[in-house]
């Protein structure tokens, strides 16, 4: 597994904001949509070597392997419960089905829908991205990951 390097990550109080972007590490950087794509290899691969229990374990560490300049992983049941939220688990646990994108497209619904496939997809929304303060588009691979749950990684445009 390719070593990400941890950086602790604060997180805005409010939910909507909360649900995709931490505040950036104190490097302020953008990962690459390469390095997005590594990071959800790599957390696939870790579930598949791990079983799924340990790899939300990993990824809800705010100090682990998982969290990478401003990449994370995350994950929600078919329910829309988030299960795994590095920069901040505590935020786990939490109903997200209802929440909509800058143009009020259901992103966790439409995300539920998309993944039934099993097959990795990149799902484009609208978001606030945390290094620039602009809202604009941001991509996340996705796929399910059990009959009733999705993660995926996300990376700003």
């Amino acid at each position: 597994m390719r070593p990400f390097t941890p950086c602790a990550a604060a997180m805005v109080a409010g939910f909507a904001f909360a649900f995709f972007s931490p505040l950036p590490c104190a490097a302020q950087e953008l990962a690459t949509p390469a390095e997005a794509e590594a990071m959800f290899d790599e957390a696939m691969a870790y579930i598949d070597e791990h079983g799924l229990d340990a790899a939300r374990e990993a990824f809800n560490d705010p100090d682990g392997e998982f969290i990478y300049k401003d990449l994370y992983v995350f994950c929600i049941d078919y329910d829309g419960i988030r299960t795994a939220f590095g920069p901040n688990p505590a935020h786990t646990g939490r109903n997200v089905i209802d929440l909509r994108d800058r143009e009020g497209r259901a992103i966790v619904a439409e995300i539920i829908e998309v993944v039934q496939d099993g097959e990795r997809h990149i799902y484009q929304y609208t978001w606030p991205n945390p290094v620039t303060n602009r809202i604009g588009p941001k991509y996340s691979y996705v796929q399910a990951v059990s009959s009733d749950e999705f993660c995926g990684v996300g990376y700003y445009e």
